[in-house]
């Protein structure tokens, strides 16, 4: 694309073409550090923090074959490069419907993809007397096509960055919403797998405190065609199958709890899928 470049110090991925690009003064640009979801006809989120500043946004289309987890995987291990740190990150359906995110948040269609196609992250980095805000957005389509989406934001002044840290999980202090204590990683319901990812940021958390020990809470949707017994035996199957992931990882088995929940925590997901809380015990 003519006049377009990669962020800076974020080379592209191999084989890719900027289809979109962007720059200039953003007012009001929304930083989403959760779930979207819609009530009532309106787009919200739980945690959001909307600033002004300098504005770039470059959108890859990957090559074939190569899919969104890929992209994703790829840039954010770039941005970790850069020192940026993770306020929050999603995938799949846990994100919300992709179509809020494309339509709503980035205001960019050709982004609106399969929800269990969908990768998000938000970020943040301090440069001399400004910060940095990274937003990372990949997705599959429906035709197969794959999109890379980066956004930076320049804010002037070291920021509070009140954006709550959901994802990055344990650094809420006494007074922290409730949310900031745990994170539901995705549970893929045909194959019972859980992303690479996923478990690398588990192990990141457990490696910054070594008297830290987790409550693996395995949840799956409610089926009336089953017994509760059944379905409990079955979320914590799940939770289970985390715990021995863990494990392989030589993460030590007392430091890990696992408890199966049945439908119970379906009530306070955005989706109807298997997933395993992560929470922390102490």
């Amino acid at each position: 694309m003519p006049g377009s470049t990669n962020l800076p110090g974020i080379e592209r991925y191999p084989n890719t073409d900027i289809v979109r690009y962007g720059e200039g003064e953003k007012v009001n640009y929304p930083l989403v550090a959760s779930t979207i979801k819609k009530v009532n006809g309106v787009v919200r989120a739980d945690e959001e923090q909307r600033l002004d500043g300098a504005w770039r946004r470059v959108i890859y289309l990957m090559p074939d074959g190569h899919g969104s987890d890929v992209g994703f995987r790829y840039f954010s291990d770039r941005l970790e490069k850069l020192s940026v740190k993770t306020l929050h990150s999603c995938e799949g359906r846990h994100c919300g419907p992709s179509n809020l995110w494309a339509n709503k948040v980035f205001e960019e269609a050709n982004l609106y993809g399969l929800d269990k196609d969908q990768f998000y992250l938000l970020g943040a980095r301090t440069v001399d007397s400004h910060t940095e805000y990274y937003v990372l957005y990949t997705v599959r389509r429906g035709n197969k096509r794959v999109y890379a989406m980066l956004d930076q934001l320049i804010v002037d002044g070291v920021q509070e960055r009140r954006v709550s840290p959901i994802a990055s999980g344990f650094e809420g202090g006494l007074n922290a919403s409730r949310k900031e204590h745990y994170w539901d990683v995705a549970v893929e319901p045909e194959t019972g797998t859980i992303a690479r990812q996923a478990i690398d940021k588990i192990l990141a958390h457990l490696q910054q405190d070594s008297t830290t020990t987790i409550l693996l809470a395995g949840s799956v949707p409610l089926d009336r065609d089953l017994k509760l017994d059944q379905q409990i035996e079955r979320s914590q199957q799940y939770a289970q199958a985390l715990k021995d992931r863990l494990i392989e990882e030589n993460v030590a088995n007392e430091r890990l709890f696992v408890i199966g929940t049945g439908p119970l925590l379906q009530e306070t997901a955005t989706n109807a899928m298997p997933f395993v809380r992560v929470m922390r015990v102490q």
